[in-house]
């Protein structure tokens, strides 16, 4: 095949855009695609819910026109913003494919930085409203960080904080991931999402919330309990985060360096630390089916630690002549 046949049949990527751009017509083939069962289901006219949309759209950019002119916002900027991103959220955004929400989360953004970049506080929270709205709860680690630096550079400057987003953007892109392709499992995942990691009190180390990079980072710090938390930033973990996932695709071991016992000062298993990566990511992080925490408690009951569970696990199967990406798990509630 030659070269203008391999263009010929690659699909073009489309042109990223700043919410303010998308027309009308792009919103409704949305809904039309995405959203018909939605609105029957709410037992409310396509038409009616589609108008709204538009309605609050349109006010977006006329007030967003009005800034630019130098006018003072008008009172009902905030309930509008809300109310579009509501609307995007539940007429179909979540329903689309992988690709397509990365460049909507790119677009948003792109809306966002160029609010700030013009010291438009009004806007810089209609977008990061916006984006909160569409990954809120989302159970995916680096949303999650996205999100918490965005809000913290909504309160305390761009800076850093933007850039920690755009590399946490980058991290998520680069971890593949499959998405909840119905409502119904979307709910059912938020659900899920709500649990969370948190370090033990006494362990002495930190008395915050620990970060997916800490917790790759850090085999003796982290406790599990069956139920969850949000990840909160604590200043460093999404370079930590990209970090460790380079060197996982390196395929190097990653040794643990916060705050370790010597007890626990060994390398943890790449594939150990890849399968718990991939179990954070996909919720799957209460317990292996194979070898429960029942037996793991019994056999080290001094180490109660979630990802030493996850390293007894790889020695478990090991022994057992059992393939790790074979293994099932199950969320604790």
């Amino acid at each position: 095949m030659n070269q203008n046949q391999n263009q010929a049949g690659k699909m073009p990527e489309p042109a990223k855009v700043l919410l303010h751009q998308i027309t009308s017509d792009d919103l409704l083939e949305v809904l039309r695609k995405h959203s018909l069962q939605v609105a029957n289901a709410a037992g409310r006219p396509f038409d009616a819910i589609a108008e709204e949309l538009f309605d609050d759209l349109d006010f977006y950019r006329l007030e967003r026109a009005a800034l630019l002119a130098g006018d003072q916002p008008s009172a009902q900027s905030t309930a509008i913003r809300e109310d579009i991103a509501d609307q995007l959220v539940e007429h179909g955004v979540l329903n689309l494919p992988q690709k397509t929400l990365e460049q909507a989360r790119a677009a948003l953004i792109s809306e966002w930085k160029w609010a700030s970049d013009n010291s438009r506080d009004l806007w810089q929270s209609a977008a990061k409203t916006i984006l909160d709205r569409i990954l809120k709860n989302t159970p995916t680690g680096a949303l999650i960080l996205l999100k918490a630096d965005l809000e913290k550079a909504g309160t305390l400057g761009v800076g850093i904080y933007y850039e920690r987003a755009v590399k946490s953007v980058q991290v998520l892109v680069d971890m593949p991931r499959e998405l909840p392709q119905t409502v119904e499992n979307w709910r059912s995942t938020l659900a899920v999402g709500e649990q969370v990691f948190w370090t033990d009190p006494d362990d002495g180390i930190c008395s915050g919330y620990r970060t997916i990079a800490e917790i790759v980072s850090d085999s003796g710090s982290i406790e599990s309990d069956e139920t969850i938390v949000r990840l909160t930033d604590n200043g460093s973990m999404t370079e930590a985060l990209a970090g460790d996932i380079s060197r996982l695709k390196a395929g190097e071991a990653i040794k643990p360096t916060v705050g370790v016992t010597a007890s626990n000062d060994s390398p943890v298993h790449t594939d150990v630390v890849a399968e718990f990566i991939k179990r954070c990511r996909d919720n799957l992080w209460g317990e292996c089916e194979q070898f429960p925490k029942e037996d793991w408690r019994y056999a080290v009951a001094n180490d109660d630690t979630i990802l030493g569970y996850w390293e007894w696990v790889y020695n478990e199967a090991a022994a057992h002549d059992v393939d790790v990406s074979s293994l099932t798990g199950k969320v604790t509630t």
